[in-house]
């Protein structure tokens, strides 16, 4: 049963090696991210709450 107490938000942030000698898997010992790439994802996420909190507070000046 889905639970609709709280909301939920899943990102997949690519944050891969275009050159393929660099790609390597999850759990291999030579496994590195782009970093680069993580400002991205907070950035993401900061505006995902600031539209959130929009719209608890558009749904709280509704309700009587």
């Amino acid at each position: 049963m889905p639970s609709f107490k709280a909301p939920k938000c899943l990102l997949f942030l690519g944050a891969g090696f275009p050159e393929e000698e660099l790609r390597y898997p999850q759990h291999s010992p030579y496994f590195a991210i782009d970093e680069n790439v993580l400002k991205l994802g907070v950035e993401y996420f900061v505006e995902y709450v600031r539209e959130f909190e929009k719209e608890l507070c558009e749904k709280r000046e509704r309700v009587p």
